[in-house]
């Protein structure tokens, strides 16, 4: 798997797929010149964010490929140590418009290479969906967006007929294993995989997810 931020701020390569400052602003530019300048932004401070530059992005995809990847990920926000929470009106606009540049690339296409979004916002994983992505992994376990037990997240992703991957951040429930370890005496892999995803999943299979 390949992944591709689309952020600013990602601990590995932030700002590598977005456009400069100085290119984002003759873009703005041209578009303010026809009368559509506030189409391109939100109440949540997308004006400050730089747009995803397409034509690196297509590139590193490419790239990628020809050295053995077999899935491209795209990612909107960063998921590192201390990063802040991006609100989903700016996630959509950075990864949206790579998903559909990706799905309507003619070698892509040609190789059957699937597109992953990473996102836990359930709008965002609807929208990532009808442009073109084939699965949507959650790094949240399906409880990012406040639905409590991946509900939103499931029937979003079935309502689009994708694929879903369920990961998890082990925050307050690493805690929380911590204590039922030492009350049960059971500290085994399996037993702990169980204990984080089993409300995640309950349900799930009845939607017809993979």
């Amino acid at each position: 798997m390949a992944v591709l931020n689309v952020t600013p701020d990602s601990f590995s390569d932030g700002g590598r797929l977005m456009m400069s400052k100085k290119a984002t602003a003759a873009t703005e530019g041209g578009v303010a010149a026809s009368g559509a300048a506030g189409d391109a932004s939100d109440a949540d401070g997308a004006d400050d964010d730089p747009p995803p530059d397409i034509p690196a992005v297509l590139a590193a995809a490419h790239l990628a490929v020809s050295l053995g990847a077999d899935l491209l990920d795209v990612g909107g926000q960063s998921t590192r140590p201390g990063a802040l929470r991006v609100p989903e009106a700016l996630e959509a606009r950075r990864v949206v418009p790579v998903v559909r540049a990706l799905a309507a690339d003619a070698r892509l296409r040609a190789l059957g290479i699937p597109i992953s979004v990473d996102t836990f916002y359930a709008s965002v994983a609807e929208a990532a969906l009808a442009a073109g992505a084939h699965i949507i992994n959650d790094v949240t376990g399906g409880k990012g967006d406040g639905s409590g037990a991946g509900g939103r997240m499931a029937a979003a992703v079935a309502r689009g007929r994708g694929a879903l991957i369920l990961m998890h951040n082990r925050g307050r429930r690493r805690r929380r294993w911590r204590r039922r370890r030492r009350r049960s005496g059971r500290g085994e892999r399996t037993g702990l995989v169980f204990f984080l995803f089993f409300r995640p999943l309950r349900g799930i299979g009845e939607l017809g997810l993979r």
